[in-house]
């Protein structure tokens, strides 16, 4: 499982995001929520944290609706790229 901090997930330090709260999200409708959550997850998660909760299917289906800090959409971009054989 991981790092819980204060009962919530560490790499949500805006407000306390939990881990069922986060799985909610992630196969929820909200578009907008799921999409500032994969963000949050692809820019401040630990790596092995980053696979517990996406697939390189969610962050390819993803990436056009993130907003990430500069150079992390596009490093990801090509991530996918390479892992999916896209290139």
């Amino acid at each position: 499982m991981s790092e819980q901090k204060q009962d919530g997930l560490y790499f949500f330090w805006e407000r306390k995001v939990t881990e069922q709260e986060l799985r909610q999200i992630l196969q929820g409708d909200d578009l907008r929520r799921k999409a500032w959550a994969v963000a949050r997850i692809l820019e401040a998660a630990r790596w092995e944290d980053k696979w517990k909760y996406l697939t390189i299917e969610d962050v390819r289906e993803m990436l056009p609706h993130l907003k990430m800090r500069p150079g992390f959409k596009d490093a990801w971009e090509y991530a996918v790229k390479v892992w999916t054989h896209e290139l």
